[in-house]
């Protein structure tokens, strides 16, 4: 299974590259994000361990962006002692936002991360002025809790196609509770996935199937280039 695996990979990485301008992949990348900042923003739960692989680093647009498979781990208490568990599985995205923004705005599905996010916030004493920021804007509020400490900006840099995409996102990928981030010059996203980037499933299904394998990969990998497109204000072609 781990050999075919690797066919698959090997079969596939190449042609999404190319078709998606050049881009760079690495197989077991060394640092590709910092987690930590993933988790200080509520995208994803406190960890001890991290694995990532598979990297996916281009520009779009003039803009950098990457794309991580990730597995984060943490410790939780049992009977029997402390024991490992995974706190996330999927990918984790980076954006660098091609303009200028100010303060830290987050993006979440998940309450109690976003909750946790801004207590270790209000702990470190850099939270006095984050509130929650709404939107007209029913489908996407009845998705997300929008919290910012510059709520002028937030509605800036969260105009109304760039909202309608976070909710496709949801659509595409069911109860997943992805959650994003506008901090530090770089938007953040963090997509849990419930199987693995290159899993092939069953060999013969994998081999009458490579078509549906390579549409899933793209419509992943091209994630960061359709928000690097909104953040130009430009619309992706085929977007609603």
């Amino acid at each position: 299974r781990v050999a075919h695996r690797e066919a698959v990979r090997e079969v596939l990485v190449g042609p999404v590259c190319c078709f998606l301008g050049g881009l760079r992949y690495a197989r077991d990348p060394e640092d590709a994000v910092d987690t930590g900042r993933f988790a200080a923003h509520g995208l994803v739960a406190a960890h001890e361990e991290s694995h990532t692989e598979d990297l996916f680093e281009g520009r779009h647009r003039g803009t950098s962006f990457r794309m991580v498979e990730a597995r984060l781990r943490g410790r939780h208490s049992a009977r029997a002692g402390r024991r490992r568990h995974n706190v996330f599985q999927g990918l984790l995205f980076e954006v660098q936002v091609p303009v200028p923004f100010g303060g830290r705005t987050l993006i979440s599905a998940d309450r109690g991360l976003v909750a946790e996010a801004i207590a270790g916030l209000f702990e470190a004493g850099d939270a006095d002025r984050i509130q929650r920021v709404g939107f007209d804007d029913p489908e996407f509020e009845s998705r997300y809790q929008t919290y910012s400490d510059d709520p002028a900006e937030a509605r800036r840099l969260m105009g109304p196609a760039f909202r309608a995409n976070l909710v496709a996102l949801a659509e595409a990928h069911g109860e997943a509770p992805l959650g994003a981030a506008f901090a530090e010059g770089i938007f953040r996203l963090a997509l849990p996935t419930k199987r693995d980037l290159f899993e092939p499933g069953s060999i013969w299904r994998s081999a009458l199937r490579v078509e549906a394998d390579t549409r899933r990969l793209l419509a992943e990998v091209a994630i960061p280039i359709r928000v690097i497109d909104y953040l130009h204000g430009v619309r992706p072609e085929g977007a609603k």
